[in-house]
């Protein structure tokens, strides 16, 4: 028995070869745009030949020529009405515009008619003489009130030079009294009963502390943080 021969193995093409993807799109315009020219010509030549109908008022002479002037008043008719269109939409725009902001107009309107007015004078500032300098450069404290301090302490058991000077401290709202020498020349009972009088009066002056020193910055006494009345250090042991 004869074997059939084997069917010879068919060879496959080769791979289709790479083309650039706008290459092709750029021939395919190129086709596109071919077609649309051959189509106009056709078109033309059916124009030119009568193929298209036209009205029966137009002459048979002139048929060639309807369907292009159809065309170019369309066009033109639609540029016009565009144009006037956005001249309407600028037009109904401009009058909100000029609601809206009156006081620009107002202004300009201003500015551009000259002004009869009389020129008002112009203050000018004088350079400050010493003693404000002074007053401006020295820093803002809480009025120092020294009226009802010494006219609490008018009588005559004050001693005589004992209060020198009173220094209120704005920043920690402390009043410090300074006291001459005398003071030390005080018993105990005395210096307790100044003490108490003048805490009584730092208080109704709304001060939180009340500190008595020297000439020298030393202190004498100072209000209790714990407790009332007012702490009198004694010299002798300092």
């Amino acid at each position: 028995m004869e074997k059939s021969p084997r069917p010879e193995k068919q060879t496959g093409r080769l791979p289709v070869p790479y083309t650039n993807p706008w290459v092709s799109l750029r021939e395919g315009f190129r086709d596109v745009f071919a077609d649309l020219g051959l189509r106009l010509r056709q078109l033309w030549r059916l124009n030119r030949q009568g193929e298209f109908s036209t009205p029966r008022f137009w002459p048979s002479a002139m048929a060639p020529m309807f369907w292009p002037l159809t065309l170019a008043t369309v066009l033109v008719l639609g540029v016009f009405l565009s144009s006037l269109l956005i001249d309407q939409r600028a037009a109904v725009a401009q009058p909100d515009s000029v609601e809206t902001y009156p006081s620009n107009s107002a202004a300009l309107a201003v500015i551009s008619s000259p002004s009869t007015a009389e020129p008002q004078p112009v203050a000018t500032l004088s350079e400050p003489s010493e003693l404000e300098s002074t007053q401006l450069s020295a820093p803002l404290a809480v009025p120092l009130q020294l009226e009802p301090l010494l006219t609490m302490l008018a009588d005559n058991d004050l001693p005589n030079g004992l209060l020198l000077a009173a220094e209120p401290r704005p920043l920690d709202n402390d009043l410090v009294l300074r006291l001459s020498p005398v003071w030390n020349n005080l018993n105990s009972s005395r210096q307790r009963e100044l003490a108490d009088r003048w805490q009584a009066l730092a208080e109704q002056l709304s001060y939180d502390e009340l500190q008595l020193q020297s000439e020298d910055d030393q202190l004498l006494a100072r209000t209790a943080r714990v407790g009332v009345g007012m702490i009198i250090f004694d010299q002798d042991l300092a």
